[in-house]
């Protein structure tokens, strides 16, 4: 609070969005203990109010690894490969922002709307999308970081300069997801019948 009323003194002639940025910042920091007891209260009634909790905590970690590995890690990935590819097109000068506004919409799509969704439905139909997005959240892990190649630069306009990973294509991919599929049904399995703790361990990995 300090700091920016001595910013806001001190510099009056600062740019708005600068001092719209700080002020909202420090609005954050002072509310910061009171939302995060609202996100501990409201998480504490989702898992009160479902009989299995070890499937809803699973859900949201499953949407979560989703929302962050597709709203945050690839785009920034992508950025980085090349940063100059994706800075002062139009009026965007710091690519950022391109980061953080995929991240809202992937966001909106593997978090917010699938726990809506969860929440409409009965046990069977949670069960289901529990082990829909738990495959897809190994599986999509599975192809970041263990299927990938060589693709050589990507441009703006999201062309590749090296094609010949895409093109030859190893038959070791297509095994891997099958193997994939069949480990991550177990782990489910385990997670959810035999041990709550489990839970827990694959969390903090």
């Amino acid at each position: 609070i300090l700091f920016t009323i001595f910013f806001l003194i001190s510099k009056p002639n600062s740019k708005v969005w600068k001092k719209m940025i700080l002020i909202s910042i420090t609005v954050i920091c002072i509310l910061l203990p009171y939302i995060s007891r609202l996100i501990s209260k409201f998480f504490n009634k989702i898992i009160q109010t479902n009989k299995n909790n070890n499937e809803v905590v699973l859900f949201i970690s499953s949407c979560l690894v989703l929302s962050l590995l597709c709203g945050f890690v690839l785009p920034s990935s992508v950025i980085a490969s090349s940063p100059i590819e994706f800075s002062f097109l139009g009026n965007t000068s710091n690519p950022i922002s391109y980061v953080i506004s995929s991240f809202f919409v992937f966001a909106g799509l593997f978090l917010l709307w699938p726990f809506i969704i969860y929440r409409l439905f009965g046990s069977k139909t949670k069960i289901s999308l529990t082990i829909i997005f738990f495959l897809v959240a190994v599986l999509s892990l599975v192809n970041v970081y263990f299927l990938k190649t060589s693709y050589g630069y990507l441009n703006a306009f999201f062309i590749f300069t090296d094609t010949s990973g895409i093109e030859n294509i190893p038959t070791l991919y297509f095994i891997i997801p099958l193997i994939t599929v069949c480990v991550s049904l177990v782990l489910y399995l385990i997670i959810n019948y035999f041990n709550k703790n489990l839970v827990l361990f694959f969390a903090q990995i």
